[in-house]
C-alpha cells in the first residue's frame, strides 16, 4: 500500500521551528526554576550542582546554595574566586562557601576588607554572608576606622562614605541595628557604635531554620536567611502552627514600620492573611500613621469582610497622617486625602461586587 506523503509549507516549517525553539527554552527555564525552588521531597543534589555550574547570575548561585546547602559545596569550590564582586558568579560562590561555614573563605573575606583596593566589595560580601560573625567583623572594622579619612571620598557631584555604607547595608539586609522611636534604623554612626557596645555577643541576625524539622519548611526558612524574603509568602502558604511561630519571629526583625518591602511587613501581612487579628489591627493602624499606599494594597490582598470594613472606615478618617497632618496646608491635606480615597476606592472595587456594594450602602 502506498503511503501518502504530507508536504509542509515553508511558512509552516518556520513556525514549527520557532515553536520547537521556544518549547526548548521553556523546558530549560522550567528545569532552572525547579532547581531554584524548595523541593517537597528529597533534594536532587545533581540538579542543584548543575544549577550552580550553569548559573547565569549571582542570585542563581545564592538561591541554589540556600536550598542545596552542604551538598553543593564541591561545586561552589570549583567556581569560587577571591577579590570578585558580590554580584559576580565567582564572588557569589565565595560568599556562599563562607556562609556555609568555610573558615578559609571567611578569613579570605576578612583579608579583603583590610585591603584598601578591595574593602568596598568585601563589605558587601560580608553583609551577604550575613552571620553574627560577619556583623561582628564589620562593626569592629567600623569602630577601628571611624575617623579614617580614606573611607570618605568626595567626587564633587556626590560623596561616598564606606562607613555609612556598612551601617546602611547591615540594617537593610540583615535587620539588626539601633531602631529609633519611629521604627527606623538610626543614621548617626555614633549611635551604631553605642548600640554595638551594648549588644556585642547578643545582636543576632536572622536564624530560624535550625529549629524546624520539616524539610520543606526548613528549606524555605534557609532561603529567608539567605536574603530571599519572598519565601515568607511560600512559608505562609504552607500554613501550620510552626509557620505561625516563625512568622511571629520574623515580625520582630528590622525596621518596625509596615511596608511589603521589608521583612517585618511581609511577615505581618502573612500573619494577617492567616487570620492573625493582632497583625491585621497593626496594618489598620498603619493605614493612618504609616505607609498608607502599602497598607491599602495589603488589605486588598488579604481580602475578606474585616479588611473591607477597615478600608471603608478609612474614608474621612480624622487620624489620617497622624501628627504630620497638622503640618500640612489645607490644600496639601486635601491632595493627600484625595490620593488615599482614590486608592481605597480602587481596592474596594476589586474586593466587592459593585451592585452588591451599592445595594447595601
Amino acid at each position: 500500500m502506498a503511503t501518502r506523503q504530507h508536504s509542509v509549507s515553508p511558512k509552516l516549517k518556520i513556525v514549527l521551528s520557532r515553536f520547537a525553539g521556544a518549547l526548548a527554552i521553556l523546558i530549560c527555564l522550567g528545569l532552572h526554576l525547579c532547581a531554584q525552588s524548595c523541593p517537597r521531597g528529597p533534594i536532587d543534589e545533581s540538579q542543584f550542582v548543575h544549577s550552580i555550574e550553569s548559573a547565569a547570575d549571582a542570585d542563581a548561585v545564592y538561591r541554589a546554595s540556600a536550598i542545596g546547602a552542604q551538598a553543593i559545596v564541591p561545586a561552589l569550590r570549583r567556581i569560587s574566586k577571591p577579590r570578585m564582586t558580590v554580584d559576580s558568579i565567582p564572588g557569589a560562590a565565595q560568599v556562599s562557601l563562607a556562609k556555609l561555614g568555610d573558615k578559609d573563605e571567611f578569613e579570605g573575606l576578612q583579608r579583603e576588607l583590610n585591603d584598601t583596593q578591595y574593602r568596598s566589595a568585601a563589605v558587601r560580601k560580608l553583609v551577604r554572608v550575613g552571620s553574627d560573625q560577619a556583623v561582628s567583623v564589620l562593626m569592629s572594622y567600623l569602630s577601628d576606622h571611624l575617623h579614617d579619612p580614606s573611607l570618605y571620598k568626595d567626587f564633587g557631584d556626590y560623596a561616598y562614605d564606606l562607613r555609612s555604607d556598612i551601617t546602611g547595608l547591615i540594617g537593610t539586609h540583615l535587620g539588626v541595628g539601633p531602631i529609633t522611636k519611629d521604627g527606623r534604623f538610626a543614621l548617626p554612626l555614633e549611635e551604631w557604635l553605642a548600640w554595638w557596645e551594648r549588644n556585642k555577643g547578643t545582636a543576632k541576625t536572622i536564624s530560624i531554620s535550625s529549629d524546624i524539622q520539616d524539610p520543606y519548611l526548613k528549606c524555605l526558612a534557609r532561603k529567608i536567611e539567605w536574603g530571599f524574603p519572598d519565601a515568607i509568602y511560600d512559608l505562609a502558604n504552607a500554613g501550620g502552627p510552626q509557620v505561625v511561630h516563625v512568622l511571629k519571629a520574623l515580625e520582630g526583625v528590622g525596621e518596625q514600620f509596615f511596608t511589603l518591602d521589608n521583612i517585618h511587613g511581609r511577615a505581618q501581612f502573612a500573619l494577617a492573611k492567616l487570620g492573625d487579628q493582632q497583625a491585621l489591627n497593626e496594618i489598620a493602624h498603619e493605614l493612618d500613621y504609616g505607609e498608607f499606599t502599602q497598607c491599602v494594597r495589603a488589605l486588598q490582598l488579604i481580602g475578606g469582610k474585616r479588611p473591607v470594613t477597615i478600608l471603608v472606615d478609612a474614608f474621612d478618617s480624622p487620624a489620617f497622617l497622624g501628627e504630620f497632618r497638622s503640618r500640612l496646608t489645607p490644600k496639601d491635606l486635601a491632595e493627600y486625602e484625595r490620593g488615599k480615597d482614590t486608592l481605597v476606592i480602587s481596592a474596594l472595587t476589586s474586593m466587592i461586587d459593585p451592585p452588591s456594594f451599592y445595594w447595601h450602602a
